[in-house]
């Protein structure tokens, strides 16, 4: 299925009620506030920083493999952009894991959450943009054009006491985000004129950069 290494990685264990703010939308230009039901290893609220304005994100390029732990190891396969779309991520750009669209070659729009930083329960040394795609595929789309559209943060990238925790964070990580695209100022990103155009026309399959 896509490149299966998987690293949205969060919270845990007690669940709490917290407050979430995300960028503005390219249209509004205001912040919204956002409220979710997120896991956490204590009982105290997870503080979330104010991110520059640097959402929605637009990203394309080839999926690549990663290190294989999405599907083996976590149960939820994700697909590994290229590294020089990660590196021409902006200066300012928050690590974490964020939600959105995402179009696998010209395929259908499917929600996705995607992880940007280094995982810091599998201590990687190279920073990672993987993208859950939620959709069951039917096999590996390696070397298949990815777009993806990041609308909104939902955390910081954390570490965890054990894999259990981990997955229990995935699982509520792509929860939160299928809650958040129901919401009309993320949801009409679905349709945007970026899932329309070539992939030749992105800077030969690569673009990255925000509205």
């Amino acid at each position: 299925m896509y490149a299966k290494h998987c690293v949205l990685c969060a919270c845990t264990s007690a669940v709490i009620k917290i407050d979430v703010v995300v960028l503005p939308t390219r249209l509004t230009g205001r912040f919204l506030l956002l409220s979710h039901n997120f896991c956490s290893p204590t009982t105290k609220p997870y503080k979330y920083t104010r991110m520059s304005t640097t959402l929605p994100h637009f990203a394309s390029g080839e999926v690549v493999k990663g290190f294989g732990r999405g599907s083996k190891t976590l149960g939820t396969p994700t697909a590994n952009l290229e590294q020089c779309v990660v590196d021409k991520l902006p200066a300012d750009f928050k690590t974490g894991i964020y939600f959105g669209w995402a179009q696998v070659n010209d395929g259908p729009v499917y929600e996705q959450v995607t992880s940007i930083g280094w995982n810091p329960y599998f201590r990687n040394q190279t920073k990672s943009m993987e993208t859950h795609v939620i959709h069951s595929f039917t096999e590996d789309f390696y070397g298949s054009n990815l777009k993806v559209i990041l609308v909104g943060y939902i955390r910081d990238e954390m570490d965890f006491k054990g894999l259990e925790e981990l997955k229990a964070a995935i699982a509520n990580d792509i929860e939160v985000s299928k809650q958040e695209l129901l919401r009309p100022e993320f949801r009409k990103y679905k349709t945007d004129e970026f899932f329309c155009q070539n992939p030749e026309s992105l800077n030969n399959g690569k673009m990255n950069g925000n509205a």
